[in-house]
């Protein structure tokens, strides 16, 4: 077999369409064929989640970002970073407003 060198896929599912008015969840879907393995998310610098998928060929996480997080009115960039059983990479950001 060749070498596994397809980054996972990765989708940012729920943000708010318009400002954020406090907290709020939203959902990061991830798959790979050679399986899922670490993914960390998060909200600028800040750590949100970080699981090991173990493994399975995918993976939804439903994330909560705190009203403490949103700490200005603006922009904010969500960070996922997943990483499957092969080591191979992929990075995928999406941002909101909060009001």
């Amino acid at each position: 077999l060749p070498p596994d060198t397809t980054k996972p896929g990765v989708k940012i599912k729920g943000l708010p369409k318009q400002c954020a008015e406090g907290g709020f969840r939203f959902r990061v879907e991830v798959t790979d064929a050679g399986g899922v393995g670490a993914i960390t998310v998060k909200l600028g610098k800040a750590l949100l989640r970080s699981v090991n998928a173990k493994g399975l060929p995918a993976r939804t996480l439903k994330v909560r970002v705190p009203e403490g997080k949103l700490s200005h009115s603006g922009r904010y960039r969500i960070k996922v970073i997943a990483r499957d059983t092969a080591g191979n990479v992929k990075r995928q950001g999406a941002g909101f407003r909060a009001c």
